[in-house]
């Protein structure tokens, strides 16, 4: 198992977070978090994108698959 790379400390007054050691103020987290959104964002459009092509795939399979395994011989 990998350790993990943030960690959250309990203060007397608030709390504090630490990416591998290093205490982070709340201006970078926030930047972590708006670039890991741009990215879930990004992942979840190729995702799509790939399932369009896939069923493209399928029905040119479905529809010419006569034609596909021929050209597989």
């Amino acid at each position: 198992m990998t350790k993990e790379r943030f960690t959250l400390e309990e203060t007397d007054w608030s709390y504090r977070i630490r990416d591998n050691g290093a205490i982070m103020k709340i201006p970078k987290i926030v930047d972590l978090l708006n670039e890991q959104h741009e990215t879930i964002q990004q992942l979840k459009q190729e995702n799509r994108k790939l399932k369009e092509d896939l069923e493209h795939c399928a029905n040119q399979f479905t529809n010419d698959g006569r034609n596909v395994l021929m050209s597989l011989r």
